[in-house]
């Protein structure tokens, strides 16, 4: 398994997504960091506990937590969550391939959105970088 799995400047973080992919995330990530922690789980649908973390929707979060606050997403449905996070402005974003077990940076990220904002989907899929990025999401 790749290591890769460390946030650039070793922040608290919180993770999008509340199903297979964020568990195997956080299981992947355990393993391997234990200076930095995952504050909470956000879902578009459902607030409580995921495990064991409080799981927030996204209202509640940006009402505690603002913007500042590194996102993860380990979601299947991150290509729609992606969306969504531009649409509000978040910034630091942070995407979980969990087939190749790693994440990928805020800056591809940022690059992938610009892409899927202006449909140039063709392009996405011809740049090995983001087909393989997209790849479990689609």
């Amino acid at each position: 398994m790749p290591a890769n799995l460390s946030l650039p400047d070793n922040q608290d973080f919180a993770v999008y997504g509340a199903g297979k992919a964020a568990s195997a995330f956080l299981a992947s990530f355990m393993e391997r960091v234990a200076d930095v922690k995952v504050l909470c789980f956000i879902d578009s649908n459902q607030s409580g506990f995921f495990e064991d973390h409080p799981l927030l929707n996204f209202k509640e979060f940006k009402n505690k937590y603002g913007t500042d606050l590194p996102l993860v997403v380990a979601s299947s449905y991150a290509l729609e969550i992606l969306l969504a996070l531009d649409k509000s402005s978040y910034k630091k974003i942070f995407l979980y391939n969990f087939l190749d077990n790693k994440l990928v940076a805020d800056q591809e990220v940022c690059e992938l959105l610009q892409r899927l904002k202006a449909k140039e989907f063709e392009l996405i899929i011809e740049d090995s970088r983001f087909a393989k990025i997209i790849a479990p999401f689609i």
